[in-house]
């Protein structure tokens, strides 16, 4: 595969990863002065025509959402898709920088001013996604990629590509919920095979954990009645305001959790006044003045 000259313009370089059905290697345009990109070769396991029809549509459904997504400036350009001999090929900006996971492994543990760096750099970038009416569904460290030319962190590897490789394996057949995300970082309700848009923000804020922690979610303590990680012992500088944030951002209810990514950095602004206790009910505090004190109870006896 290596040797090969893909559409007579890109010459592949090195595999970079592989999962399920898909492929992914660096490679070079051959005829953009040999322009670093990275190809997604994608593989139906079925090569009969009625596969094949409904393979095509969903990877070409899917090729116009990355398209779309890639015009926002920390989400890599889709640069081309195509198919070649039944195969599918997706070819998207090369990122030149280090993924979190890597950055994780030089500096295992962030103080709470980069965590809080990290969230104003990401947030932004799931409400642009969320907008595009797009779930990401595989937020995690080795997603995220810190640009070289200026530490900005990009979102890479959509999991909409994870769900292309999955509908190839399952159409034209009986559908099953499968479930896309990593262990640890993906929200219980993503495991599930529903997945929502606040599963990314889930999974946003067990990977900003994973920085405070310096361990991974997977070996962190589980409250067993509630489901939710027991990661604050792990972290005891961090600030209230930041704890109670990103108990909110990790919440194993969704009904719980931040809706939107714009609601978490409403919040994620306001740090301070998270850490506050709540004033008191005004309704109840205007009824207690209108009330007249009351007296202690007389105890009747003989």
């Amino acid at each position: 595969m290596i040797e090969k000259l893909l559409r007579s313009r890109y010459k592949l370089l090195k595999p970079l990863g592989q999962g399920g059905f898909a492929k992914t290697y660096l490679a070079v345009d051959c005829q953009q002065d040999s322009v670093h990109c990275v190809i997604k070769h994608l593989t139906p396991v079925k090569a009969e025509p009625e596969f094949l029809t409904t393979a095509r549509r969903l990877f070409e459904s899917e090729a116009q959402a990355l398209q779309r997504l890639g015009t926002h400036d920390r989400i890599p350009s889709l640069l081309d898709a195509f198919e070649s001999e039944g195969e599918f090929y997706l070819v998207q900006e090369f990122i030149d920088g280090n993924s979190l996971s890597t950055l994780f492994k030089q500096h295992p543990r962030y103080t709470e001013a980069e965590i809080i760096a990290l969230l104003e750099d990401v947030l932004p970038i799931l409400a642009f996604i969320h907008e595009q009416e797009v779930v990401h569904r595989d937020i995690k460290p080795s997603n995220l990629m810190r640009r070289h030319a200026d530490g900005r962190f990009m979102l890479i590897d959509f999991g909409a590509v994870k769900a292309i490789t999955t509908e190839f394996y399952t159409a034209g057949s009986e559908q099953l919920t499968v479930s896309i995300g990593t262990q640890g970082y993906a929200a219980p309700e993503q495991m599930a095979g529903r997945p929502r848009y606040s599963s990314d923000l889930y999974s946003l804020g067990m990977t900003v954990i994973r920085g405070l922690t310096g361990r991974s979610p997977t070996e962190l303590p589980e409250n067993r009645d509630t489901g939710e990680l027991l990661w604050e012992s792990a972290a005891p500088t961090v600030s209230p305001g930041l704890r109670r944030f990103l108990q909110r951002l990790t919440e194993a209810s969704v009904y719980q959790r931040y809706p939107s990514a714009a609601a978490a950095l409403a919040d994620l602004a306001q740090l301070d006044t998270l850490a506050a206790p709540p004033p008191p009910d005004l309704a109840e505090t205007q009824l207690k003045t209108l009330l007249p004190p009351t007296k202690p109870a007389k105890c009747l006896g003989p």
